[in-house]
């Protein structure tokens, strides 16, 4: 069966044998990648924020950025 989440797809095989993901399950997944997918663009901006050179020494302005 198909799972997208977000930009990331992927494709899940479920066997006769196993039981397949319930719709809270999925949600659940879906929650957590979405967490960890936020997580790591927000740890890539604070990287990039913090080894740009800047004019001032002061922090950028919040609301801007």
């Amino acid at each position: 069966m198909p799972l997208h989440i977000g930009t990331v797809s992927a494709e899940v095989t479920v066997l006769d044998s196993e039981l397949p993901l319930s719709e809270r399950q999925l949600n659940r997944l879906a929650a957590a990648v979405a967490r960890v997918l936020a997580a790591r663009e927000r740890d890539a901006r604070q990287q990039r924020a913090s080894t740009e050179i800047r004019a001032s020494a002061q922090p950028g302005d919040p609301v801007r950025e």
